[in-house]
């Protein structure tokens, strides 16, 4: 075999190596990559103390995952889903956040006026039914207002 064939031979082999990879990356269950991701995304915006059961953050990650595949049905994202697991992590993140603080637009107040007009936010709805006792309608302006006074204490100590 000439220098050709053996060239021939490893550009083949890197073709097929790139190509398994890609295969791999495709076929890893992107909940169980979104689940891993949406945990360190919460735990980087310091809501480890409000524990969430593992079927909420599965249900959550279930509708984040959802959320990518219609995007990309219907073409306002390209790609493999696996590639916007991590973007999406991150805005979820941000919105389960929002709802534990109660910042805009997720004060207890505009979710009531969501729930009545029979458009309820689709992540508090997973919340409230995974963890009634802080996330139903009764109770989410008091939890909204203790968070948020403890997020104010933590960064006023951190500002001395």
């Amino acid at each position: 075999m000439g220098w050709i064939g053996w060239a021939s031979l490893i550009i083949g082999l890197i073709v097929i190596g790139y190509a398994a990879m890609i295969t791999v990356g495709a076929l890893y269950p992107s909940r169980l990559v979104m689940i891993t991701v949406l945990k360190k995304e919460l735990e980087k915006a310091n809501i480890t103390q409000v524990a969430f059961s593992e079927p909420c953050i599965k249900e959550l990650a279930d509708f984040a995952v959802n959320s990518i595949e219609r995007d990309i049905k219907t073409g306002l994202k390209k790609g493999p889903l696996n590639s916007h697991v991590e973007e999406e992590a991150v805005r979820f993140s941000r919105w389960i956040e929002s709802i534990v603080m109660g910042d805009d637009p997720h004060s207890a107040a505009e979710i009531k006026e969501g729930v009545a007009r029979g458009t309820p936010d689709l992540v508090w709805f997973i919340l409230a039914k995974y963890d009634p006792d802080r996330f139903s309608l009764e109770h989410l302006q008091k939890m909204q207002a203790k968070n948020s006074l403890q997020r104010n204490i933590h960064y006023g100590e951190l500002a001395k």
